[in-house]
């Protein structure tokens, strides 16, 4: 997911959530406009990174009836894909040469957007989080289709990626905060909880 906070110190703090494009991300941070972002998904930025903490894998999804193989990158080139901004940056040279060639290929800002044009059959795949895909789907589709009705394949490795601070003193109590719940349970619990709301458990 691609959500920024705003907060003063690190944890008292009440938070401000704001949906935007990946891409702004490492830039709103380099020039004080915020404090915090969720999830960075570059190396490559003058933000101050935390320790890896948001834990996924990408699918692709599609509508079952649709009775797709899907087993790798390449048969993803005669299909309709919907994803998310840079995307082919970031899944290596064999997923960058099938989006540059492959017409039906479109990246959206915004993530709903990304959900809705494969529900509702527009586009072929969905490329992305399945947390993401299935919240959207109980939240604006209840009663029309379910997680049943879609298939996941899971053809990328699982991510773990930081989130970016502005400051590094707030990044270090961050870190602390993850050191512990991952030592207490809380992140492994967290995980599960919203895979077992979502009906999906990588």
């Amino acid at each position: 997911s691609n959500f920024t906070v705003y907060w003063g110190k690190f944890p008292q703090y009440t938070l401000k959530f704001e949906y935007m494009g990946i891409h702004r991300l490492p830039r709103d941070l380099e020039t004080g406009r915020l404090y915090a972002a969720a999830n960075i998904l570059t190396q490559e930025t003058n933000v101050h990174l935390s320790v890896p903490v948001f834990r996924y894998v990408n699918v692709a999804i599609s509508l079952k009836k649709k009775n797709f193989v899907i087993q790798g990158i390449s048969d993803l080139q005669e299909k309709s894909i919907s994803t998310f901004q840079n995307a082919k940056d970031i899944f290596g040279p064999e997923f960058t040469n099938m989006a540059e060639t492959n017409h039906e290929y479109r990246e959206y800002p915004q993530l709903n957007t990304m959900a809705d044009v494969v529900i509702t059959g527009r586009k072929d795949v969905f490329l992305g989080a399945p947390y993401i895909f299935l919240h959207h789907l109980q939240q604006n589709y209840a009663g029309k289709f379910s997680a049943a009705d879609f298939a996941f394949y899971r053809i990328f490795p699982e991510v773990v990626n930081p989130m970016g601070f502005k400051d590094p003193a707030l990044r270090d109590e961050f870190n602390q905060a993850v050191e512990q719940i991952k030592a207490n349970g809380t992140y492994d619990a967290i995980y599960e909880k919203y895979q077992q709301l979502l009906g999906f458990t990588e």
